[in-house]
């Protein structure tokens, strides 16, 4: 779902319009999102059976393993103004808190850099340092809330998505 959602991102910012394939494509992540939302636990984590069925975890790896692989794609999927509804702020925050709590826990590095991946994704397009909206404000232990139903999402335009992000090649040593 990353892939696709860098994808077609890509794709907006170069043709400003989504046809064809690239509209069913736009149309599969939307139905995934929503899909992610309904699944989403009460206490803000996502589903550990991935889409296929609701689930919960509390072993720490499980945790930051699905929680970050899930925000990885909803940070690269929602358009920017969608960033700050309550269920994506709410999965930032449990994922946070877990980290925090369990900073001298032994962990997976697969799931690991996914969620610290999911975490500086979302300060780089949400603009949480220049808006007083830091990581460790989200850190504090969420109250059980339970995500609602998707609203009607904008039509995409490449000004909402993020900007793919230019690779660099490090350094040939000779």
């Amino acid at each position: 779902m990353f892939a696709l959602a860098y994808a077609r991102n890509a794709y907006l910012k170069e043709h400003g319009e989504l046809r064809g394939a690239w509209l069913e494509a736009d149309q599969k992540l939307q139905r995934y999102l929503a899909a992610s939302q309904r699944m989403q636990n009460r206490d803000g984590s996502f589903a550990t059976d991935w889409f296929k069925s609701t689930g919960i975890s509390d072993e720490f790896n499980e945790r930051i393993k699905y929680s970050g692989h899930m925000l990885e794609w909803i940070l690269v999927s929602l358009p920017k103004e969608r960033l700050q509804e309550q269920w994506v702020r709410v999965g930032v925050q449990t994922l946070c808190y877990d980290l925090i709590k369990n900073a001298r826990e032994p962990s997976e590095c697969g799931p690991l850099y996914h969620a610290l991946h999911a975490l500086v994704l979302y300060k780089e397009v949400t603009g949480s340092e220049s808006s007083g909206n830091s990581i460790p404000v989200l850190a504090s232990r969420p109250n059980g809330v339970q995500a609602g139903p998707i609203m009607n999402a904008p039509k995409p335009s490449a000004e909402a998505y993020p900007k793919p992000i230019q690779v660099q090649q490090p350094p040939v040593r000779t």
